[in-house]
């Protein structure tokens, strides 16, 4: 899905190691052949392709995928829609690469009617999946980094390792300790591109989490920056200082979507959204290159007002 892994555990099943690696490495080959974008051949790339409204029969993760980011477009109000997937190849932020000037009004006008929740028709009884016009395509990369985390703990856990850390683009589920026995603790970026600094560090135990920045993939024009992060109903990437979003959840397909839609969202919608569900959300704001921190009431429970250590 064009980024990297890494999976950390320990186990007295020293033996166990190779097929432990192979069936980690087994499921995200196939993860990448069902919903990459980057993988021409993908089922994800075949269903875009094609320029028709038939019925797609697709295998359980993609449909797990679909069905989940449906139900985010209804609650989050279309702020995370999967169906931005032309906005994504216009803004240049697609597998194909940069762009260097911003896309004209024309021709985001004109991809508005591919755009919208109810773009896609799902059929759980056939798990299959169609286009409601011929045109419209779908990208999962803001959520499906989440679901391979999801996987790759089933597989560790039905291997009986219970202590684990695993992380696909960034995307976090932790479990147990460290074999020292302490708590595994997660660092959370500050939002800047000039080098990495670590703003706060949390333990995290039996959870997932998932972070989403403005910060790390754009373009500038003309001294303006425009991030990757790409408003659904304005069609153009966010503009606000709300820079990061980390969401706390103990499904990471979830929490993976919904650290986009907050992000989409700006941050005293997203804070709303946090205290009517209940969620775990950090977010830290950008003024005037100072950076801001704020948290749900949910996450200052776990937490405490303290900014992590």
């Amino acid at each position: 899905m064009g980024t990297s892994y890494t999976v950390k555990y320990w186990t007295d099943n020293v033996q166990g190691k190779k097929q432990i690696t192979s069936l980690i490495e087994n499921k995200l080959i196939q993860i990448n052949k069902s919903v990459s974008t980057w993988d021409k051949n993908s089922a994800i790339s075949k269903f875009n392709n094609s320029k028709n409204t038939d019925w797609v029969k697709i295998d359980k993760f993609f449909m797990t995928m679909v069905i989940m980011s449906n139900k985010l477009c209804k609650s989050t109000n279309g702020n995370f829609n999967i169906t931005i997937s032309p906005l994504i190849d216009l803004w240049g932020f697609d597998a194909k690469g940069k762009i260097t000037k911003k896309p004209d009004q024309k021709s985001l006008d004109n991809i508005s009617n591919y755009i919208g929740c109810d773009k896609i028709t799902i059929n759980i009884i056939k798990q299959a999946i169609a286009k409601k016009q011929p045109m419209v395509t779908i990208n999962l990369s803001s959520i499906a980094k989440g679901g391979a985390v999801d996987e790759i703990g089933k597989i560790l856990e039905q291997q009986n390792i219970n202590n684990y850390l695993v992380e696909v683009g960034g995307e976090i589920k932790a479990k147990g300790s460290k074999i020292n026995k302490e708590s595994w603790k997660i660092g959370i970026e500050q939002p800047t591109t000039d080098n990495k600094v670590i703003k706060a560090i949390f333990p995290l135990n039996n959870e997932t989490m998932a972070t989403s920045g403005d910060y790390k993939n754009y373009f500038e024009e003309k001294g303006v920056r425009y991030s990757h992060i790409i408003n659904p109903t304005t069609k153009k990437p966010i503009n606000h200082n709300l820079a990061s979003v980390s969401v706390i959840h103990k499904n990471n397909a979830m929490a993976d979507g919904l650290a986009t839609a907050m992000l989409v969202m700006g941050t005293e919608e997203a804070l709303k959204y946090a205290e009517q569900n209940k969620l775990k959300i950090y977010m830290i704001i950008r003024e005037n290159n100072v950076f801001k921190e704020i948290a749900s009431p949910e996450w200052i429970a776990k937490f405490g007002k303290n900014k992590g250590n």
